[in-house]
């Protein structure tokens, strides 16, 4: 390999500059060859792949400067020339796992450049071979012995070539609805699906997998599927999968409120406690650009009694009731309310029932999110961390606007409220080292909202007090 120094210091700093500005901080190794002769495709995307990760620029610059790089080197004798070199480093960019994809795309865009500003054109025997490979690939692709990508069913659909690999086509369909599913968009994948049998059967089965009966039970009454065996080896599988469940929790009721004299009991009941959780519900709209329907169902509850209002047959049949009842509740700094991002949906709230006064103000409100650092995967991740089993959010992007709810959706609904309270128990009220400042650090997350909006925006908000008195932990 023939490299010369001082063409590589020049090249780096040139570039360098021309990627981050001559003020920006940080470098990106770059590597040039004043001859590619003798260089494989597999050791040049090697180095490739050492500038990309040495590099402490930002993504989007490193991406930029290390594509002119390669635009630049093509002109460098690279055998047996530019258009058969990038259609060889195709071939081996899977043996480089993540860093595959995002190579392709700098490789094919820097011949395209290539070609547009070479001074001379490319050889006809470069092209031809090229093409032999980049034909060889694509079969490869679709016959399964070379991974399969979305960029493959991309050009089979471009195409009009569904029929002629049908197989690479239904395995992207399949791939698709396994990403909505796992998300909880059951109802886009179920249209995703398009009546396709065996994409319905598929979703069954994820649906089965997932432990979400009451959708295996539509989707098979509504395209009368019968008789799936990957439905019934999925529900034998589920035994050894496990969720938290609402008896675990010992909850004693739950109580659904729909009309005023419940509401005015809930909130009795609610005003007396100490600490409650809080989460709310709405069905997902699917149609972009469009705004988000507005929130079906709150769910306010203690460790062992959780009510589930029906907030919009309660702000239809008695708007200013359920204004004044959830005022007392949200606006008491004697009860503690936790939630789980619920600065985000009391947002939604207020947007859903903007003339109420009730969703504008709080007090004592704790974010569960923010006492324990550093978890993944939602309420569920951390409910797994502290109580030992997470949650099952397969119901989260259910119809929440339907009525009766389910009986699956209503202790959905209220485990999200109840574990919160749960949840806090673990907090200790005594850290390991002993400081006032450490003794009360989780009720320093404790924000309040009580400020009138039509007050000046001048006026200074005052920072909640935390009296350690006022509620403990261990008091739950």
């Amino acid at each position: 390999m023939d490299l010369d120094p001082e063409e590589a210091v020049s090249g780096f700093l040139r570039d360098e500059e021309e990627a981050c500005g001559p003020e920006s901080e940080g470098t990106l190794s770059l590597h040039a060859f004043s001859d590619l002769t003798h260089v494989s495709p597999i050791v040049f995307l090697y180095l490739l792949k050492e500038c990309y990760i040495h590099g402490s620029i930002k993504a989007t610059k490193k991406f930029q400067a290390l594509q002119h790089r390669v635009h630049q080197v093509l002109a460098n004798k690279p055998q047996p020339g530019p258009a058969t070199f990038i259609v060889q480093c195709l071939n081996v960019l899977p043996v480089f796992g993540t860093y595959g994809e995002g190579f392709s795309h700098l490789v094919i865009s820097s011949l395209r450049r290539y070609f547009k500003t070479a001074s001379e054109q490319t050889s006809e025997e470069d092209v031809s071979s090229a093409r032999r490979l980049a034909a060889r690939l694509f079969v490869a692709i679709v016959g399964g012995s070379v991974a399969y990508d979305e960029k493959a069913y991309n050009v089979i659909k471009k195409n009009y070539l569904q029929h002629d690999f049908p197989e690479l086509s239904y395995k992207c369909k399949e791939s698709a609805l396994k990403d909505l599913a796992e998300k909880a968009c059951w109802d886009v994948a179920e249209i995703k699906a398009k009546g396709e049998r065996k994409l319905l059967e598929y979703l069954v089965y994820l649906a089965m997998e997932a432990g979400y009966y009451e959708k295996v039970d539509e989707l098979c009454e509504r395209y009368s599927l019968e008789g799936l065996p990957k439905a019934q080896e999925a529900e034998a599988g589920l035994v050894d999968k496990c969720f938290l469940q609402l008896n675990d929790l010992a909850v004693e009721d739950v109580v659904w409120v729909d009309e005023v004299n419940g509401l005015r009991e809930a909130t009795s009941f609610l005003k007396g406690c100490k600490v409650i959780g809080l989460d709310c519900e709405w069905k997902p709209n699917y149609t972009k650009g469009s705004k988000p329907n507005k929130v079906s169902i709150m769910q306010i509850g203690s460790d062992s009694k959780i009510f589930i209002l029906d907030l919009i047959k309660l702000y239809n049949d008695a708007s200013q009731t359920l204004d004044r009842c959830l005022g007392q509740i949200l606006q008491s700094y004697k009860t503690l309310k936790l939630g789980y991002n619920f600065q985000c949906d009391i947002k939604q709230l207020a947007l859903s029932y903007g003339d109420l006064e009730c969703f504008k103000r709080y007090d004592m409100l704790l974010d569960i999110q923010n006492v324990f650092k550093e978890t993944c995967g939602g309420l569920s991740g951390l409910t797994k961390k502290i109580l030992g089993v997470g949650l099952n959010k397969t119901r989260r992007n259910s119809d929440w606007e339907q009525r009766p709810l389910t009986q699956n959706q209503l202790e959905y609904a209220a485990l999200d409220a109840a574990v919160l309270v749960h949840i806090l128990r673990h907090v200790p009220d005594d850290p390991p080292h002993d400081s006032s400042l450490e003794r009360v650090q989780w009720k320093s997350h404790i924000v309040s909202h009580m400020e009138n909006p039509k007050k000046s925006k001048n006026k200074p908000k005052k920072k909640p007090k935390c009296d350690a008195t006022q509620t403990s932990a261990s008091d739950i």
